[in-house]
This record gives C-alpha cells, sequence and structure tokens, in this order.
C-alpha cells in the first residue's frame, strides 16, 4: 500500500521519475566511456550555452511568441471583465 501512495505523489502529470545516470544504465564500459568522454566534450566546449542561447532566439524571434503574448492579453483582458464585479466587491469590502 506504501508503494502504490509513493507512486501517486506525482499529482495529476503521474508519478515522479527519477532521471537515469549513465552509471545506471546497462551498458558496455566502452560505451560509457564514449558517452563521458562526449559529454565532457559537449560541456567544455560551452555547447550548452551555445544551444540555450539559440533556442531562445528562436523564441524570441518567431510566430510562437506573439502568438502566446495576444493570448495571454486576451486571456487576462476577458477574466478582468467576467471577474471585474467580484475583484471591486473584495476591494471595496476592506
Amino acid at each position: 500500500m506504501a508503494a502504490v501512495s509513493a507512486a501517486m505523489t506525482g499529482g495529476d502529470d503521474g508519478p515522479i521519475r527519477k532521471k537515469p545516470k549513465i552509471s545506471e544504465l546497462p551498458l558496455s564500459s566502452v560505451k560509457r566511456a564514449s558517452i563521458d568522454s562526449l559529454l565532457h566534450v559537449f560541456k567544455k566546449k560551452g555547447e550548452f550555452d551555445a544551444l540555450r542561447k539559440k533556442t531562445y532566439k528562436q523564441f524570441e524571434d518567431g510566430v510562437s511568441r506573439a502568438s502566446r503574448t495576444t493570448r495571454s492579453c486576451t486571456d487576462l483582458w476577458t477574466g478582468l471583465e467576467t471577474e471585474a464585479p467580484r475583484f471591486f466587491a473584495d476591494l471595496y469590502r476592506q
């Protein structure tokens, strides 16, 4: 029973999974060493930062940012219009 409740602590998205480590995967020592060396080179060259910057720039320049911003503003104004009476009632009640 405790295992079931522990697995359910993930919330609505399901149970929380632990990120696997390379050492826990069933790999040969040659493959594991190859992965470790690739990861080391990738980190040393600063590729993580370059990838992060490239992804952020694509988001900034892309259509998705504009559509997401427009949708957020529309949702905000709709919420304000529908919830305004309750908001002002709470405001004046204090």
